[in-house]
C-alpha cells in the first residue's frame, strides 16, 4: 500500500552505480501547501539481502519549481532495510 500523502515520485535520472536522481511530491494539508524534492541518491544492495539507501537534495535542470509547490531540502536521509532471515516475506 503506498501512503496517501505521496503525490507523485519518480526517477529523473538513472546515472549507473545505484546513483539516480529522483523527484517526489507530497500533498500538503488544509494549512501546508505541497512539499516537493529533488534528491541524488545511492542505493547499494549486499550479497545477504541488504540494502541501503542514502541521498540528499539537490537541483536539477529538468524539473523546475512548480507554481503551489514549496521546494524542500533534505541534507541527508537514509534506510538500511535488511531481509528477515526467517520469513522472506519480510525486513527491518
Amino acid at each position: 500500500e503506498v501512503d496517501k500523502i505521496f503525490a507523485e515520485a519518480k526517477i529523473i535520472e538513472e546515472i549507473g552505480c545505484g546513483l539516480a536522481y529522483e523527484y517526489v511530491r507530497m500533498k500538503g494539508s488544509f494549512i501546508f501547501s505541497d512539499r516537493d524534492f529533488i534528491t541524488i541518491r545511492h542505493k547499494k544492495i549486499e550479497p545477504s539481502g541488504r540494502i541501503i539507501i542514502t541521498a540528499y537534495s539537490i537541483e536539477h535542470p529538468d524539473v523546475p519549481t512548480v507554481s503551489g509547490v514549496v521546494r524542500g531540502s533534505i541534507n541527508v536521509f537514509g534506510y538500511v532495510i535488511t531481509p528477515d532471515e526467517n520469513d522472506a516475506e519480510k525486513c527491518f
